[in-house]
């Protein structure tokens, strides 16, 4: 059996260019993702493709364009809290240009145009995250970020939730040594009592990486 593929939309830059990771869906089924590049400044942009009542809007929407002062380089998939606020990281960008990790909230019109940053990395705490981040059930936040912490091998962090919203500087549970593993690309993973896993590209006792 031959399978047919229906293409929602087709980027123009304006909107987006290159989106590097995979979609979320709401309740509504309407679509968010990231692109690399494009939007109105060249650093990227979260987007939203609409599900209207026969199908989907034809056209992304970009619902944040970063400018490079709040992120740049959005390349990873989003998270989404119960409330419909959705979670993400860029590569770059933010004070020091060693990435960020941000918030767009969900309002009664739609979503904010413009993200909160929750952090900002500065190189000692973590330089550059490349995948996505996760939630536990208390809505801490966790990820990794390739380069940075104490030997510049990468490391894993939390961001822990307060009663005003989240904690401004990260908490670096891990910096890795490149020994036992460095540059962690990918996001984590987690089980029921709460133990992370995740997996490096090299490092390792063959160099080969690890997990």
């Amino acid at each position: 059996m031959t399978l047919a593929l229906n293409f929602l939309v087709s980027f123009d830059g304006s909107n987006g260019d290159y989106p590097p990771r995979s979609l979320i869906i709401d309740a509504n089924g309407n679509l968010f993702g990231t692109a690399d590049y494009g939007g109105a400044n060249g650093d990227g942009t979260v987007f939203e493709i609409a599900k209207t009542a026969f199908a989907y809007a034809s056209t992304p929407a970009a619902l944040v364009n970063f400018s490079g002062a709040d992120g740049s380089r959005p390349v990873c998939s989003l998270i989404t809290d119960s409330n419909g606020n959705l979670f993400g990281v860029t590569g770059s960008g933010g004070a020091t240009d060693c990435g960020t990790v941000f918030e767009i909230s969900r309002t009664v019109s739609g979503y904010a145009g413009t993200p909160t940053t929750l952090v900002t990395f500065h190189g000692a705490d973590g330089s550059s995250p490349k995948d996505g981040l996760i939630a536990d059930a208390h809505g801490n936040l966790f990820g990794t970020t390739v380069s940075g912490g104490t030997n510049d091998e990468g490391t894993v962090f939390e961001i822990a939730k307060i009663a005003g919203g989240y904690a401004g500087t990260p908490i670096t549970l891990v910096s890795f040594d490149g020994a036992s593993a460095s540059n962690p690309y990918g996001g984590l993973i987690a089980d029921a009592t709460g133990n992370l896993f995740g997996a490096t590209m090299p490092g390792g006792g063959a160099t080969y990486g690890s997990v």
